[in-house]
């Protein structure tokens, strides 16, 4: 009986003793705890670090070289649009003294101007072999009538891509005929213009 009794005694003792250590263990695990928070709450605070925000130098050796420079490219002054100016027109082809007949020469056609007068298309019609192309004109021999002046056989050479000349003959009293002798074939057409003094205008093109 005595014997039980000290076993239980001894074994509360281990007991307290267990659980007189751990209290000790957590006081100082806790006090130490305590002295860290009071340490870090009494340090000052750290600034954060600067960055340098300067540019650094590149190490020796590794400087790239400054890239050449040209001259100045010279300043080109502003110039002021230049208008065009219209073409010149050709001049009238001079024709030959004293004769109603002219003839010109412009963007591909060839233009036969005569005087008539008083005088009246009757004929134009187309020949060829040669080519050549003829009107015939009555009461051409009136008196003032610009084409009295021209005697039968009458030719005016033209230098011209189309036209080589003009002939002109008599026929049937007072009606004349006028022939545009042609260094090809060509289409031609005409027109009567009673304006400033009546006319014969024809033109001629190269056949397409």
């Amino acid at each position: 009986m005595r014997t039980s009794e000290e076993g239980r005694t001894s074994g509360e003792f281990m007991i307290g003793l267990f659980v007189l250590a751990l209290a000790v263990m957590i006081g100082a695990a806790g006090g130490i705890y305590l002295a860290e928070r009071e340490r870090l709450r009494n340090q000052p605070p750290v600034a954060p670090a600067q960055v340098d925000t300067k540019s650094t130098k590149p190490p020796p050796g590794t400087e790239s070289a400054p890239l050449p420079q040209g001259p100045p490219s010279p300043i080109t002054p502003r110039q002021k649009p230049v208008s065009e100016k219209p073409a010149a027109k050709p001049a009238p082809p001079v024709p030959p003294s004293g004769s109603p007949l002219r003839y010109s020469h412009q963007s591909g056609a060839t233009s036969i101007d005569v005087e008539l007068g008083e005088a009246s298309l009757v004929r134009a019609a187309q020949l060829h072999s040669p080519e050549r192309v003829y009107f015939d004109l009555a009461n051409a021999r009136r008196a003032g009538s610009p084409l009295e002046r021209l005697e039968t056989g009458s030719t005016v050479n033209a230098d011209d891509s189309l036209l080589a000349g003009i002939r002109v003959a008599w026929k049937e009293g007072a009606t004349a005929r006028l022939v545009l002798d042609l260094k090809r074939s060509c289409e031609f057409s005409y027109r009567i213009l009673p304006q400033p003094t009546p006319r014969l205008v024809v033109d001629l093109r190269e056949a397409k």
